[in-house]
């Protein structure tokens, strides 16, 4: 496996679509967990949960599917995490993140 290099949500415009990335965010928001149906495979219903990601003023959606997406949920919610092995693509000109090979979970923040 090659060492990937570190990227900050803001760096996102600058890295290569479609490659995997380690990205280092918050976890703004978790949405619900969705039954999609696919499109190449009409009647296969798949997992999906969309996550909000911020870095200072930059945010981004990240997709998760299948058992990722049924077990990270709206606990990461303020916490920092880095998504390894994380894919860049860009939908209704904007880019978001799909999928990862693993999440690290830094810190959680707290209001105390």
């Amino acid at each position: 496996a090659s060492a990937r290099m570190l990227l900050r949500l803001s760096s996102l415009p600058d890295a290569p679509l479609g490659r995997p990335i380690d990205v280092e965010a918050v976890v703004q928001s978790a949405g619900p967990l969705r039954q999609l149906s696919l499109t190449r495979r009409p009647g296969v219903l798949k997992q999906v949960r969309r996550f909000r990601l911020q870095d200072g003023s930059v945010s981004c959606l990240w997709v998760l599917c299948g058992r990722r997406a049924e077990r990270l949920d709206e606990r990461l919610c303020g916490c920092r995490v880095i998504l390894r092995g994380a894919k860049v693509h860009i939908f209704r000109s904007a880019r978001h993140l799909s999928g990862s090979t693993h999440v690290d979970v830094c810190t959680t923040f707290s209001l105390d």
